[in-house]
């Protein structure tokens, strides 16, 4: 890493990832699988306010473009809060570490370029522990800003 950079900062929040605080651009972060069908419990979090979500990633799904581990769907719900999806998890289910860090870094590009921070529940965190690790890694330490949202 360049000894000049700027390193983003990480915040914990305790409110709803669902109104995601802090920022211009916010971009709120979820983890999908390579299954049939998308499918996640933030999913089914982002249906109580933002149904265009699950909608949006069901066409992603029935197209298969760019649908590779570490690809990344991003859906605009509100003029500055996008929910970002990340290819990295096998149709099994289990994490795909290297499709994790492909994905964080798209991110990490687009929240650079759109002066964006990205948003991420604890709750997800929770179903992907390796999270919080890559986060800091590809996007921290790149400059990103990264709020964990305590869901309360």
């Amino acid at each position: 890493m360049n000894k000049f950079a700027i390193k983003g900062k990480t915040k914990v929040i305790k409110g709803t990832i669902l109104a995601p605080e802090t920022g211009n651009l916010k971009f709120v972060l979820n983890v999908l699988d390579m299954a049939e069908k998308p499918s996640s419990p933030m999913l089914d979090l982002f249906d109580k306010k933002w149904k265009k979500v699950r909608e949006e990633a069901k066409g992603w799904y029935a197209r298969r473009e760019n649908f590779k581990l570490g690809a990344v769907s991003t859906t605009a719900v509100q003029s500055d809060v996008w929910v970002t999806n990340i290819l990295a998890r096998d149709k099994d289910g289990k994490l795909d570490s290297g499709g994790l860090d492909v994905g964080l870094k798209k991110i990490a590009d687009m929240a650079l370029y759109e002066k964006a921070g990205v948003h991420i529940s604890l709750n997800l965190v929770d179903m992907v522990p390796e999270l919080t690790e890559a986060a800091e890694k590809q996007l921290t330490e790149r400059g990103v800003s990264v709020y964990f949202y305590e869901e309360v």
